[in-house]
């Protein structure tokens, strides 16, 4: 937690920055389209990018390929995000630390 908030307030936070800055950028685009680009060029300049800046890309993108459902898919994601919080806050379940976490995954992905 950051300064006493409940994971919810940090989750809730950090997902409006993200929709801001995908606002952000999109009005950038309209307001100047950009030039005719490699995707080697847009490549070096993304992995430049600030990592809030490039979640928000990441929204965006996924955001131009979801065809008009982003309100849908955002509720159910927000509700389950509130769910999976409320749980950890609750007592209900409990977390693992990270260093427990990457080498479950490590083994669970290692196997495919």
């Amino acid at each position: 937690m950051v300064c006493g908030q409940s994971a919810h307030d940090v989750s809730k936070a950090a997902t409006h920055q993200i929709r801001r800055d995908a606002k952000l950028v999109r009005r950038m685009l309209k307001e100047n389209p950009p030039m005719a680009t490699s995707i080697e060029e847009i490549i070096k300049e993304v992995v430049e990018l600030p990592r809030h800046q490039c979640l928000a890309l990441i929204r965006l993108l996924l955001d131009l390929d979801r065809h008009g459902k982003t309100e849908e898919i955002d509720a159910a994601w927000g509700q389950e995000i509130r769910a999976r919080v409320a749980a950890i806050d609750d007592g209900r379940v409990e977390g693992i630390s990270y260093d427990q976490f990457k080498p479950e995954m490590a083994a669970r992905f290692s196997r495919r």
